[in-house]
């Protein structure tokens, strides 16, 4: 499901500190290469450098923003399949009555397994597990609503009602895992990793001309360029990190309101 290193998922906070460490890293290298080579004077940012620092920024920028409006529509997505589950809970009322326990039960249990796989989402094989449940309690559910329908003291409304609820409910939880799939490619990351490291270096190489302290322009450049990085990763995944959507989780459960 996940196409990602493991470290990502399970310590996310050491990506930050991994830019972090680089950046500061070939800023040195950057500026010791400069020294080695002589520079004097105001070298200053040419043409060149601006330029690259330009095209970072418009990388991170674009990055950013696809980031975030993936959150955005993960979090409605669990919205979604929230209201779904509310209104297929309500239409249960329509089967005959003595199915309803069972088809509530069946859906309490559906409702708990769509949590559970989420709860385990960072271990692969425990998530599947949840999933294959859910997909089973599914059948069975769906199976018990359709032979309620053709009962004749069963409601027509079953069957034009209730079924469509069921439907549109499972469907969005299949969209949700499906969606989980779409994410900042790696190869964009190593991309924006790359150029960050190649603007910081060439500010290094330039600073070589400097004669006054640099350390805390360093430092504070590292830092926002870190953090900026980190947090792509984290609206990208939004539940290993400090940027989550596991509190929209209980909305399924019917908790409507936010915990104090």
């Amino acid at each position: 499901m996940f196409l990602v290193p493991r470290f990502i998922l399970d310590h996310p906070w050491l990506f930050g500190v991994a830019v972090l460490l680089s950046l500061v890293g070939i800023f040195h290298l950057g500026r010791a290469l400069g020294k080695s080579r002589g520079l004097s004077g105001d070298s200053g940012v040419g043409l060149i450098d601006g330029a690259i620092f330009a095209l970072v920024g418009l990388l991170l920028a674009f990055t950013f923003t696809s980031a975030a409006n993936r959150f955005e529509v993960r979090r409605d997505r669990v919205v979604a399949e929230a209201n779904a589950i509310g209104t297929a809970q309500l239409r249960l009322d329509l089967l005959p009555a003595d199915v309803q326990p069972r088809a509530r039960a069946l859906l309490d249990a559906y409702i708990e397994r769509r949590l559970a796989i989420f709860a385990r989402i960072r271990d692969l094989d425990a998530a599947k597990a949840e999933y294959e449940r859910s997909q089973a309690i599914q059948r069975e559910l769906w199976a018990l609503a359709v032979t309620a329908g053709r009962r004749p003291d069963a409601l027509p409304a079953v069957n034009t009602v209730l079924l469509p609820a069921l439907n549109q409910m499972f469907d969005i939880g299949t969209e949700r895992l499906t969606e989980m799939r779409f994410r900042t490619p790696i190869a964009v990351f190593v991309l924006l990793w790359g150029a960050a490291m190649l603007a910081t270096g060439m500010a290094g190489h330039a600073s070589a001309a400097k004669v006054e302290r640099y350390r805390p322009h360093l430092l504070a450049y590292s830092l926002l360029l870190a953090a900026s990085l980190y947090a792509i990763v984290d609206l990208e995944f939004p539940r290993a990190g400090v940027i989550r959507v596991d509190s929209y989780d209980a909305m399924l459960k019917g908790e409507i309101w936010p915990a104090r």
